[in-house]
């Protein structure tokens, strides 16, 4: 009979789990979003309700106007003007609720610590931004839109505060730490 063979215990050894001492050690607790991250997380669930709340204004009287108006010197082949401002309807409705969800997404992974989905918001709050001042979307600015641009620009801002970045590097260094353990 061959008995089992003998391993050397790592007492103070340096490996890329961390630091071994007679066995490997818990990853530590894992850190908790400050107060900056949770404000950034509130600020962009409320951009988005106020956005699904926006995107409604376009079924009333005065929203159905401002598309008419928009779309009237579009040439539309062979639709009429009403087809067409149901169809642009449709189509906005649509694409608000998919960027709402991605938005939604992004918000709760970055309160999660992923700095790679506070880049992608900040990234997406700018083209929201940007594009609120462009030609004939600047047209039909409602009051929503002007709520979602002051809740995006502090959530930009506050999710780049010390506190904040601390708490993104810490939140890799932990997921790191965890996945060698």
């Amino acid at each position: 009979m061959t008995t089992p063979p003998q391993y050397p215990s790592y007492s103070g050894g340096n490996y890329p789990g961390g630091n071994y001492q007679g066995g490997p050690q818990g990853p530590g607790p894992k850190p908790s979003a400050p107060g900056t991250v949770t404000a950034a997380f509130a600020l962009y669930v409320l951009a988005a309700l106020v956005s699904l709340v926006g995107v409604f204004l376009v079924f009333t009287d005065a929203g159905t106007r401002q598309i008419r108006d928009a779309l009237r010197d579009t040439n539309t082949g062979n639709m009429s003007l009403d087809d067409l401002v149901r169809v642009t309807r449709t189509i906005t409705v649509a694409v608000v609720v998919v960027f709402l969800a991605l938005y939604l997404f992004f918000a709760f992974m970055m309160r999660a610590g992923r700095n790679w989905a506070r880049i992608v918001l900040t990234v997406l709050s700018a083209l929201s931004i940007a594009s609120s001042f462009a030609g004939s979307v600047a047209a039909t600015r409602s009051w929503a839109t002007w709520v979602t641009l002051v809740f995006s620009i502090l959530a930009i801002v506050l999710m780049y505060l010390a506190q904040s970045n601390q708490y993104f590097a810490d939140s890799k260094a932990y997921r790191k730490g965890a996945v060698y353990r």
